[in-house]
Protein backbone atom coordinates (compact mmCIF):
# COMPACT_ATOMS: atom_id res chain seq x y z
CA UNK A 1 0.00 0.00 0.00
CA UNK A 2 2.56 2.59 0.62
CA UNK A 3 4.56 2.19 -2.72
CA UNK A 4 0.96 3.55 -4.28
CA UNK A 5 0.64 5.84 -2.28
CA UNK A 6 4.49 6.88 -2.96
CA UNK A 7 3.36 6.58 -7.03
CA UNK A 8 -0.07 8.63 -6.52
CA UNK A 9 1.55 11.27 -4.00
CA UNK A 10 4.37 11.80 -7.27
CA UNK A 11 1.75 11.79 -9.91
CA UNK A 12 -0.89 14.10 -8.44
CA UNK A 13 0.50 15.83 -5.10
CA UNK A 14 0.35 14.99 -1.66
CA UNK A 15 -3.16 15.70 -0.50
CA UNK A 16 -2.56 15.06 3.12
CA UNK A 17 -1.73 18.79 5.16
CA UNK A 18 1.04 18.75 8.21
CA UNK A 19 -0.69 19.74 11.52
CA UNK A 20 0.42 22.66 11.53
CA UNK A 21 -1.01 23.30 8.63
CA UNK A 22 -4.67 22.36 9.67
CA UNK A 23 -3.76 24.43 12.98
CA UNK A 24 -3.35 27.51 11.50
CA UNK A 25 -6.11 27.44 9.27
CA UNK A 26 -8.79 27.09 12.25
CA UNK A 27 -7.26 29.24 14.30
CA UNK A 28 -8.54 32.92 13.72
CA UNK A 29 -8.40 36.80 15.36
CA UNK A 30 -11.60 37.85 16.13
CA UNK A 31 -12.97 41.30 16.96
CA UNK A 32 -14.83 40.57 20.01
CA UNK A 33 -16.32 43.71 22.92
CA UNK A 34 -14.55 44.19 25.78
CA UNK A 35 -15.28 43.30 29.22
CA UNK A 36 -14.19 44.42 32.78
CA UNK A 37 -14.23 41.78 35.75
CA UNK A 38 -18.07 41.80 36.38
CA UNK A 39 -18.65 40.82 32.66
CA UNK A 40 -20.20 44.37 31.82
CA UNK A 41 -18.96 45.72 28.81
CA UNK A 42 -16.80 48.32 28.24
CA UNK A 43 -17.04 51.45 26.82
CA UNK A 44 -14.57 53.39 23.97
CA UNK A 45 -12.64 56.63 25.66
CA UNK A 46 -13.31 58.91 22.61
CA UNK A 47 -10.25 61.04 24.34
CA UNK A 48 -7.74 58.10 22.86
CA UNK A 49 -7.28 57.56 19.52
CA UNK A 50 -7.31 53.34 19.83
CA UNK A 51 -10.85 51.73 20.47
CA UNK A 52 -10.82 50.04 24.09
CA UNK A 53 -14.35 48.70 23.33
CA UNK A 54 -12.82 45.97 21.08
CA UNK A 55 -9.82 43.54 21.17
CA UNK A 56 -8.64 41.01 19.22
CA UNK A 57 -8.58 37.58 20.31
CA UNK A 58 -7.34 34.51 18.70
CA UNK A 59 -10.34 31.94 17.89
CA UNK A 60 -11.14 28.25 17.47
CA UNK A 61 -13.61 26.85 15.17
CA UNK A 62 -13.50 22.64 15.49
CA UNK A 63 -15.56 22.76 12.92
CA UNK A 64 -13.90 24.48 9.78
CA UNK A 65 -11.22 22.29 7.73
Amino acid sequence: MGFFKMVWGKLFGSQQESFSEKTSKVIEKVKVRTRDAKGRFIADDPKTPENEAWTEKEREWPGRE
